[in-house]
């Protein structure tokens, strides 16, 4: 099953006997307290993990922790821990739990800069909302590549902080992809009121990058962790605003609405099944670590999801009025 060069150490996380009472304990994890805990938010997980023995309280502890923070909740199997830079890398060439989470985006980045570079030849058609969407998609399957390949070298949840700001940065530039594409087919020959309206959503989808790249240096401003939320409710009344003034019927056509319908319902459904519920790997402990993990489908969710945002404002151009 490996190839190319011999694997480097992988880790199974302790699995309790009752692994029910643990499922619970990784859904209530916010609830412990941790002054009476072994092991805190800043101590160093993995060495715990690799220095102690399995059946210690401390063991356990940072195998909780591990699997909630840095790792998977559902997933106990084929972990890269303690890895440097060059192990990382070579990881890439070997089976863990993180390699399609890796190798999905980084062939989609791939796949965005050939037809970056295409578009780019192609002198008789130019919409520059398309390569907004293909840069910005660049950026989130490298950014997502990133967190995952270099996971393993994450010893501590700061560490952990400050890798997964790259995942939550390219999360930041779907939502503005998304949110400029619904006002660019709301307001597709209203450019004074399009650029007023995508110029405020994307300024407002900016603050919870900053916010978060603030808490990673100030645990003291980890009130603003969910800034994103007040962003995206916001946003939802700039799409309502554009709604209103939107002066054209483009967007009501069967041929318009119909696929940006969809590929949004599909994304959502990822979203709450696959992200949020944890499934399927919540439902089949250790079954699905190598392939069909909830995370995994997620990446290629997305993929879908930003190609067909693309292809669709292609097709928009040749109909629009």
């Amino acid at each position: 099953m490996q190839c190319c060069i011999k694997p480097l150490p992988l880790h199974d996380l302790e699995i309790p006997e009752n692994e029910s009472d643990n499922m619970n304990q990784l859904d209530n994890i916010n609830e412990i307290d941790e002054e009476r805990m072994t092991l805190t938010k800043s101590d160093d997980i993995t060495s715990e993990l690799i220095n102690n023995d399995p059946n210690t309280n401390k063991y356990k502890e940072a195998s909780l922790l591990f699997s909630h923070y840095i790792g998977y909740p559902y997933i106990k199997k084929h972990y890269r821990i303690n890895y440097d830079i060059k192990q990382c890398f070579l990881s890439l060439f070997f089976i863990h739990n993180e390699t399609m989470n890796i190798w999905s985006h980084l062939l989609s980045g791939i796949a965005a800069i050939i037809l970056l570079i295409f578009r780019s030849l192609k002198k008789d058609k130019y919409v520059w909302i398309s390569d907004l969407i293909l840069i910005g998609s660049i950026i989130i399957f490298f950014a997502s590549a990133t967190c995952h390949l270099l996971n393993p070298i994450c010893n501590s949840i700061k560490q952990n902080q400050f890798l997964f700001f790259f995942d939550f940065l390219g999360i930041m530039i779907g939502l503005m992809i998304f949110e400029v594409t619904f006002f660019y087919l709301l307001l597709i020959n209203q450019t004074e009121s399009f650029n007023i309206i995508a110029s405020i959503s994307c300024i407002l989808n900016c603050l919870p990058i900053i916010a978060r790249g603030m808490i990673i240096n100030n645990d003291e401003l980890s009130k603003y962790d969910k800034l994103y939320s007040s962003v995206i409710g916001l946003n939802f009344i700039l799409i309502l605003v554009s709604l209103f003034l939107s002066t054209s019927s483009f967007f009501l056509r069967v041929d318009i609405i119909l696929p940006f319908i969809f590929s949004n319902l599909l994304l959502i459904g990822s979203v709450v099944f696959n992200l949020m519920l944890g499934y399927p790997e919540k439902k089949c402990h250790n079954q699905c670590s190598l392939c069909g993990a909830s995370h995994q489908i997620w990446h290629f969710i997305v993929t879908i999801y930003l190609f067909s945002i693309y292809f669709q404002v292609e097709n928009w151009e040749n109909y629009a009025p």
